[in-house]
């Protein structure tokens, strides 16, 4: 986790105070409460909440909860490599170079990404960056974590 993220709490732990050396409990309203990391020091998460309350937790205690918002995305089809170079001008040339997969047809898809991402690649796309993507047909059959 980091400076920014969206967290929320998902349990408690007892710390003591570090001045009073007395043992702070905390209201269990802050479990599943949702805020943003300010500060991170030593460990410790400054986290502030919407109603601007902030509060200290341990990591143990929170979980990550971005919200994802489903983007509808353009994919432009490059080419077909194989070791990183294209294949164009080799014998599997006729094979793959045919029918939607040519050099510039234009795909439909969509894809989960948070706000930071979504400023970050429009910031990318004003400065002529582009995000380039492998594209691979998924296997309902596998079950990696890598692949869902």
């Amino acid at each position: 986790m980091k400076v920014g993220n969206r967290v929320r709490v998902k349990n408690l732990d007892y710390f003591r105070d570090s001045v009073t050396k007395e043992i702070v409990k905390r209201d269990k309203k802050l479990i599943g409460a949702e805020g943003h990391i300010r500060d991170i020091n030593l460990g410790i998460f400054k986290v502030e909440f919407e109603d601007g309350q902030i509060e200290y937790f341990d990591g143990r205690e929170l979980e990550l909860a971005e919200r994802l918002k489903v983007v509808d995305v353009d994919m432009s089809f490059v080419s077909w490599q194989k070791d990183g170079k294209s294949i164009y001008g080799t014998e599997a040339e006729e094979k793959y170079f045919v029918g939607d997969f040519r050099r510039g047809c234009i795909f439909k898809g969509t894809i989960e990404l948070d706000d930071e991402e979504i400023e970050r690649m429009k910031q990318a796309e004003k400065e002529g960056i582009r995000a380039v993507f492998d594209v691979f047909v998924r296997d309902p059959e596998d079950k990696r974590k890598n692949r869902r």
